[in-house]
């Protein structure tokens, strides 16, 4: 008698906490202030589901309210919410997990269902489509399966069929035979770097109790092979205690406080839950596959982001970019989301913390023009961007990492999407220029820059700068990075952003004291100035060629314009050059496809220009004859590159009657002296021989220099200061005649000048020359 009335007043105590719940049974709004309480969720007899549930399944459980015309109408969910990343989805899914999750094609006619199992073990993630091929119940109906890569394959049915990288698949019987018809599809996705919360671990064992679809062991250890994370795994419906991220949510002051706490499962205000079943991607630095989380804002090139939230110790954490309910990556896919589940579109969300890149003048990031990535062509299987995503960060940076193709364990290096150079020490492989040329080789790009670097084989000449690290000399290394600042290059400067030396040898540009653009032959200091080849033969400081100092006296008009100002040099000069013009490094070194126009390269959509590489060494835009050595057998096209500024019958016609223009001229003799000794005579085959450093003479080595200033001679054995010297430096081939080395001679008071020289079996003693007019007006500075 006493053991029923116990019995019943149990069973009358469990009816009364179902019907009316203590006000502190349930924290707000899953209480009375909204009407709730047990019973809307739980029966004590004939429950569909677990727990004495209403409905069968967790999530169909919480879906009975939150739906639009639920209880919980304000924060509605249905399937089709759930994030397919890429393609679309508001809200973190509710029936997936380190297995993947499965749905089947539309019009199936099979009874049974298909689930997957297991742990993805890929690097990548994939899309399998399964189809059964013969019909049958499980165990008995055959299937094909295939994935988005390529690979492929076939089984039969059956519970725990491994499929590949880890995954299984249980095909259940449905209510009618055979379970499984032929024909009938279903697609499975699965993602990288998944795990299920741990039995074993408390901070973990609260959110693996509430896993779906485990089962016992025999030895009474849990089964999680093909469980999968629900509504409850994340969410404690009853209780609002634990901590959210939100930073803007109420305190928990007790037992039916809490309102907007987001009913939490552990303290996740620190991203605590995220970091569990995402653990992989809890690095604090990039080098480890992943943007770093739990870490301050970096100083530098980094700000506090006005839109993103940080953690409550001011950190990057997961949900400072992603939210895991209604968001719809700032308005992507028309408000349907992109399965990112990001708090700000995807194309600016990095701008929030990342301050390095010139969004508005950078020509990766122009929304119309800018870079969007092909898809990878050189072993990168990132995959190809749509027309949205043009001129974004994600173009050539993947912020969860991408594997590399070559080494499949590991991301390449700084979230790239492609190899790209990181060292400076030459020990890059020779392929480390993929990223950038995936797109610059004339696909997308309109422009073919890998191919001029693929120009030539550098030896003792140099037919492209040797990005390739297998190229490179200790101590010597160019990689794109070194020209270029793919975060601010701009249509008008593609040197913006770049740092160099200027002609007093001081640091300029980006970076340095003296932040300021940089002009181009600033950039060409930094190898080719202090610092340049001194191992290479007919090599120099370039910035000092160039200096702007009284002692230079002859050179190529780079940094300023020429010391000749003669109206002979002018009637030769083309493409709008005049002797007031400077010109450019690029000017000379370019590309061969710049090569068919005179004067200055000038920007043309489409043209290949820059010194990548050209089949004329050293990078010239034409053919440049170096062979100065011997007899000659003169031929235009050794000097090609010359005549694209200096007109070729200015300088090589006889006479000046027949409209030669030039200062290098014997009147009552020889007439047009380049042309004597180049087309009539074929004394050189190079121009090398009478202007061996084409720079500048600053560096003279083999000539003697004579002039005459007020009244008097000087000699010396370096150009003369003050004095206009033409470039005139002999090559090491050219002897001396009747003087210690090769004489060069000009008496600036007459203009006549002289050379004394042995060359090409010949000997020149002291042979004067001046034009008939169109020199100079005055031979000093």
């Amino acid at each position: 008698m006493n053991t029923v009335r116990l019995s019943l007043l149990a069973l009358s105590g469990l009816l009364l906490s179902l019907a009316v719940p203590s006000v502190f049974a349930l924290d707000p709004p899953h209480d009375v202030s909204r009407n709730i309480n047990c019973i809307n969720c739980h029966t004590p007899h004939g429950a569909a589901g677990g727990s004495i549930t209403r409905a069968a399944g967790n999530p169909n459980l919480c879906m009975t309210c939150h739906i639009p015309a639920g209880l919980a109408s304000n924060r509605p969910f249905v399937d089709s919410d759930q994030a397919l990343p890429g393609i679309s989805g508001t809200s973190h899914r509710w029936d997936s997990g380190p297995s993947g999750h499965v749905k089947a094609a539309g019009g199936n006619l099979s009874s049974g269902t298909l689930r997957s199992g297991g742990a993805f073990s890929g690097r990548i993630e994939r899309v399998y489509s399964i189809t059964v091929t013969s019909s049958g119940d499980s165990g008995v109906a055959l299937f094909n399966w295939s994935d988005d890569a390529g690979n492929a394959g076939s089984g039969i049915s059956g519970s725990g069929v491994a499929l590949t990288q880890g995954l299984l698949l249980n095909f259940l019987d449905g209510a009618s035979s055979p379970s499984f018809v032929q024909n009938d599809s279903w697609i499975l996705r699965v993602r990288t770097d998944l795990r299920l919360p741990d039995f074993n671990v408390p901070a973990e064992r609260q959110m693996a109790a509430r896993l779906a679809e485990v089962t016992r062991n025999p030895d009474r250890s849990f089964n999680t092979t093909n469980a999968k994370v629900v509504c409850s795994v994340c969410h404690d419906q009853h209780s609002q205690e634990n901590a959210p991220f939100d930073p803007l949510s109420p305190a928990f002051t007790g037992a039916g406080t809490g309102e907007g706490r987001h009913f939490q499962r552990e303290n996740n205000e620190l991203n605590q839950m995220c970091l569990i079943c995402h653990s992989p991607r809890d690095v604090q630095n990039s080098a480890l596959g992943s943007h770093p989380v739990r870490v301050p804002i970096p100083a530098g090139d980094f700000q506090t982001p006005a839109l993103l939230p940080l953690d409550t110790n001011a950190q990057v954490a997961c949900m400072s970019c992603h939210m895991p309910h209604f968001t719809d990556s700032g308005g992507a896919n028309g408000g349907a989301g992109d399965g990112y589940l990001l708090r700000e579109h995807i194309n600016t969300i990095c701008l929030q913390c990342h301050t390095l890149a010139d969004t508005v003048g950078g020509s990766h990031f122009d929304a119309l023009s800018g870079v969007l990535w092909p898809g990878g062509q050189y072993g990168s299987s990132f995959p190809a961007h749509t027309a949205e995503k043009r001129g974004a960060c994600i173009n050539c940076h993947w912020p969860h990492g991408w594997p590399d193709d070559n080494i499949t364990t590991v991301d390449f290096s700084r979230l790239w999407v492609e190899r790209y150079d990181t060292a400076d020490d030459g020990s890059d492989p020779d392929d480390a220029e993929d990223l950038c040329y995936t797109c610059h080789d004339a696909s997308p790009a309109t422009t073919d820059i890998r191919a001029d670097f693929l120009k030539g084989s550098n030896g003792a000449e140099i037919f492209h700068h040797p990005v390739m690290d297998s190229e490179q000399s200790p101590g010597r290394s160019v990689e794109c990075i070194n020209c270029h600042n793919p975060h601010k290059a701009r249509p008008d400067n593609r040197l913006a952003g770049m740092d160099g030396v200027d002609l007093n040898g001081n640091p300029v540009g980006e970076g340095t004291v003296n932040n300021r653009e940089i002009v181009q032959q600033e950039l060409c200091f930094k190898c080719h100035g202090d610092s340049f080849n001194a191992s290479r033969s007919r090599t120099s400081n370039k910035r000092l060629d160039f200096s702007a100092d009284a002692s230079n006296s002859g050179y190529h008009p780079v940094t300023q314009a020429g010391r000749n100002q003669s109206a002979n040099l002018a009637a030769q000069l083309l493409g709008g050059l005049t002797t007031s013009s400077t010109v450019r490094c690029t000017d000379c070194h370019n590309s061969n496809a710049t090569g068919t126009s005179p004067g200055p390269v000038i920007d043309s959509a489409g043209l290949t220009q820059g010194p990548h590489g050209s089949t004329s060494a050293p990078i010239l835009r034409a053919n440049f004859g170096s062979n100065f050595l011997g007899d000659g057998n003169w031929n235009d096209n050794n000097a090609a590159m010359c005549f694209l500024c200096h007109d070729r019958d200015r300088l090589l016609t006889q006479r000046f009657d027949d409209g030669a223009r030039t200062n290098f001229y014997q009147q009552d003799g020889r007439d047009n002296l380049h042309n004597y000794h180049l087309t009539d005579k074929s004394a050189t085959n190079s121009c090398l021989s009478c202007h061996f450093d084409i720079h500048s003479n600053r560096t003279a080595s083999n000539t003697q220099y004579r002039w005459r200033v007020n009244g008097q001679w000087f000699t010396a054995t370096s150009p003369p200061a003050n004095v206009k010297s033409h470039l005139v430096n002999f090559a090491p081939d050219v002897q001396a005649n009747n003087f210690a080395m090769p004489r060069w001679q000009i008496n600036t008071e007459t203009g006549e000048r002289q050379c004394d020289v042995a060359c090409h079996g010949r000997s020149m003693d002291g042979e004067p020359y001046q034009p008939p007019f169109g020199d100079d007006l005055s031979h000093t500075y």
